[in-house]
């Protein structure tokens, strides 16, 4: 009995021991950083170079703390040096002071910010930062350093905050994406009127990969557009608008879509980065449904939907005209219907979608109707309208940024109409080519846009675009600018493949009955409207026999 009692102790012993080595382990885990953690050191400073300098580390915040921040070994030819956080996913904030008091001029609080420091000779710094979250914040934290003749970033504000802005505010609204930023000053601490200001201001883009939302992609991007070398190097320039503030940038929101944003001012010879600002232009911060455009059972069913439409017309589209021109009239029709309910401040998702769907059968429906009066190749009107219509959304999509006179509505849709038109007589010279060329690309858009909405890549915004610039105000002067990352690269390729062979089916038949039918003997196919009886008399045939006659040859020659 007592060997028993024994045994049992030891065994308890060692699962005590064990229990208490696995908390000791947890706490560890969870001890905060230490010093080295929150400092960065300028000893590695080059001297001889006199362009903008980075330092950084990559860490974390501990939730609801306050930490002190210190940059040290400043050289003593670095003039100014711009503190910068991003964090990943939650707003922090960084203060001149350790009190932290909000929404003075001493703190700004977000999730990529940053302070300007005039060093007057000191060697070391410190600034105070702030997470008010419940949990740690993943962040980067940079130091720019700068010397004497660099412009100084925010230096001319007049609606910030802080009294040096070296920051860029971003809000999304209205699928568009609002970027703003302070003019800079010139060199030097005397102060320069900044009316008179001559420094130049460029912005620049650069897109993460869709639908990535992760904390590595964050932080590798933001680096590469933290000085103004590696903002020239893997940037898009963006031109100023020509309506508006030249400190203002509006952009096309892409949900889904991480965007950098960065700003870079030049003085002479000398240049100063903004800090990078960021967003995925979503408005849930958990991300689970960010552009994600198919969140009810409409919208689902609509896009498999898509996908048999898409496969019938590359297939079937040439061989049945009347199928074919019921989905190009029930595609413009919803198209419309949609852009009215829109414009009609329609605030379901689900009513919206109905409303297209109603508007596209009965637009096909009455087409179809009014089509009877047509013969076969004039039945086809409508599709070489539509894929001219399509390709010119197209070209809206891709238009270059620096067409900035496209910002007016006059001109805009003058030269969108005109273009329209002027492919609509390409295509319609054709004749029975024409189906085929319509049936093949629109039917394999529709294929490879489905796969898009699941897949979350920028192919829907050929059309999506169209109908903001139609609906949304002020969208007249948002950059388009759409990203073109490997999933619209691999989209691009399945889509011209698709194509090309839905055109190679086709053209079979469109040749077999337009370009190699046998002659019957007579150069003109006519309808007898009247005949000459036994005793001379003419006699006309009922109008009801001709339209017979007449609807029979357009089935057979269709």
């Amino acid at each position: 009995m007592m060997e028993n009692k024994f045994y049992i102790s030891f065994l308890l012993f060692l699962i005590s021991s064990t229990y208490r080595s696995t908390c000791t382990e947890t706490i560890s885990k969870e001890k905060a950083p230490n010093f080295d953690d929150y400092r960065i050191s300028l000893k590695n400073y080059d001297n001889e170079d006199r362009n903008p300098q980075e330092f950084s580390h990559q860490g974390f915040i501990p939730g609801m703390s306050n930490i002190t921040f210190a940059i040290t070994d400043i050289p003593n030819n670095v003039s100014f040096i711009i503190f910068q956080i991003h964090a990943f996913q939650r707003n922090v904030t960084i203060s001149y002071s350790e009190k932290f008091v909000l929404h003075t001029k001493d703190s700004v609080t977000g999730s990529n910010i940053g302070l300007f420091y005039d060093t007057n000779g000191n060697s070391s710094i410190n600034t105070y930062v702030m997470n008010g979250n419940n949990d740690s914040v993943d962040a980067l934290f940079v130091v720019l350093s700068y010397t004497s003749d660099a412009p100084i970033p925010g230096g001319c504000n007049m609606e910030f905050n802080i009294e040096i802005s070296p920051f860029q505010k971003v809000f999304v609204s209205n699928s568009m994406i609002f970027v703003d930023a302070q003019p800079s000053s010139k060199p030097g601490k005397q102060k320069v009127a900044c009316d008179k200001n001559l420094v130049q201001h460029d912005a620049y883009q650069l897109y993460l990969p869709g639908q990535d939302f992760t904390n590595e992609t964050y932080f590798t991007f933001i680096k590469k557009f933290l000085t103004p070398e590696n903002i020239l190097r893997n940037g898009v320039k963006i031109p100023k608008s020509l309506i508006g503030s030249s400190m203002r940038r509006v952009y096309n929101a892409y949900p889904g879509v991480g965007s950098v944003y960065a700003m870079i001012a030049t003085y002479k010879n000398q240049s100063s980065a903004y800090v990078p600002s960021f967003t995925y232009a979503c408005d849930d911060v958990s991300f689970d449904d960010c552009g994600f455009m198919l969140t009810n059972g409409v919208s689902k069913t609509l896009c498999v939907a898509m996908i048999f439409l898409g496969v019938y017309l590359m297939i079937f589209g040439h061989k049945t005209p009347t199928g074919a021109l019921f989905i190009f009239a029930s595609l413009q029709g919803g198209l419309i219907g949609y852009t009215i309910a829109i414009n009609a401040g329609t605030q379901s998702e689900s009513n919206t979608m109905w409303i297209a769907i109603g508007s596209g059968l009965l637009f096909a429906i009455i087409w179809n109707v009014l089509s009877c009066c047509l013969c076969g190749r004039a039945s086809r009107i409508f599709s070489s309208v539509f894929l001219a219509f399509f390709f010119s959304c197209l070209i809206y999509y891709k238009l270059p940024d620096k067409a900035l006179p496209f910002e007016n509505d006059y001109y805009f849709w003058a030269f969108f109409a005109a273009f329209t038109l002027l492919l609509f007589i390409m295509i319609s010279i054709t004749a029975c080519l024409s189906s085929v060329f319509c049936c093949s690309i629109i039917g394999s858009y529709l294929f490879i846009v489905a796969i898009d909405f699941y897949i979350g890549s920028s192919f829907k915004y050929i059309i999506i675009n169209f109908i903001r610039r139609v609906t949304i105000s002020g969208f007249d002067v948002a950059i388009i600018n759409p990203p073109f990352g490997s999933q619209e690269t691999s989209l691009t390729v399945f889509w011209v493949i698709f194509a090309v062979a839905s055109f190679l089916i086709q053209v079979q038949v469109c040749c077999r009955l337009c370009c190699c039918r046998p002659n019957s003997g007579y150069d003109e196919i006519t309808i007898p409207v009247a005949h000459r009886s036994s005793d001379g008399n003419v006699e006309f045939l009922p109008w009801r026999d001709n339209f017979r006659a007449h609807r029979s040859l357009r089935k057979m020659y269709s």
